[in-house]
């Protein structure tokens, strides 16, 4: 769903620039990325929230996810 979010805000911006003036409200309701096909809701997905969390959660400090530390030699 996030890839989804960002290619539709990523079309909706060139429309926009291409159009010269910004969609309307009522067409913006209208679309969603869960709309379209390709999503599986039930699926399982492994996000390593403790590696983004500075960015998700600016707010929230989580230890660092030791899966996401590099191995030096």
């Amino acid at each position: 769903m996030a890839w989804n979010t960002l290619q539709m805000q990523r079309a909706l911006d060139e429309i926009e620039a291409i159009g010269g003036e910004r969609m309307r409200a009522e067409d913006l309701r209208q679309i969603a990325p869960t709309h379209l096909e390709g999503i599986n809701p039930r699926g399982t997905f492994e996000f390593p929230i403790a590696r983004y969390a500075h960015r998700l959660l600016p707010s929230v400090v989580l230890p660092p996810d030791p899966r996401s530390q590099r191995h030096t030699a």
